[in-house]
């Protein structure tokens, strides 16, 4: 596999500032810049009236979703980690994470929206398949594993989730610019110039959508 980040700079950039436009559906509303905790609890404060579960462990499962399997839910979030638990993912990862990341873990432990159209990896710490402790985000660090990335990704990025239901990998370098790929083969499509306006844009498109 190379070892060089391809040029970023190259491709196509979504920002998340006052006058973005969608990229995929052009919308030219202007979206307000939010705390990404802030936007995540709005959606599903608002969503959870058509059906909530709050599991013991901390994971909090939105809105019912049978159209997808008889116990899906459309938007799961995991509880916070530590930054003992975020300094080991980084260990076992070799990569130190961008602040915005490491913030994003110290509220969420991953999570899933829109019926995994996005889906954000964290540090699993049960592989039981029984009860709640079945509730486990991705785990990134197996996610990681040689034989998990797509081939001819670069050692210098991190992969940390996935949209489509599955069909894109995320992944942040080591500048903290964030890209896609399709999982087949790594061809980065397009980047955001950091975390936070790649949530803010994709979210909102996602919440958006018809």
């Amino acid at each position: 596999m190379s070892s060089v980040l391809p040029d970023i700079e190259s491709l196509p950039r979504i920002s998340a500032g006052p006058g973005i436009r969608s990229a995929c559906c052009g919308s030219t509303q202007p979206i307000k810049v939010m705390k990404i905790e802030n936007l995540i609890h709005n959606l599903l404060n608002e969503v959870k009236k058509d059906g909530e579960q709050r599991l013991e462990n901390g994971v909090w499962l939105v809105r019912p979703a049978p159209e997808i399997a008889p116990k899906a839910w459309t938007h799961i979030v995991y509880p916070p980690l530590s930054e003992s638990d975020i300094n080991d993912l980084e260990l076992q990862l070799s990569f130190r994470f961008p602040s915005q990341i490491r913030n994003f873990f110290l509220h969420f432990n991953g999570a899933s929206f829109f019926g995994s159209q996005l889906t954000l990896w964290g540090k699993r710490s049960s592989y039981s398949r029984q009860g709640i402790s079945s509730w486990q985000p991705f785990d990134i660090v197996s996610h990681n594993a040689p034989s998990e990335r797509p081939p001819g990704s670069p050692y210098s990025i991190v992969y940390f989730g996935s949209t489509e239901c599955g069909d894109k990998r995320l992944f942040v370098s080591k500048d903290g610019v964030i890209g896609k790929t399709p999982t087949q083969v790594f061809r980065s499509e397009v980047s955001w110039p950091d975390f936070e306006s790649f949530f803010q844009s994709q979210f909102v498109m996602l919440r958006e959508k018809p």
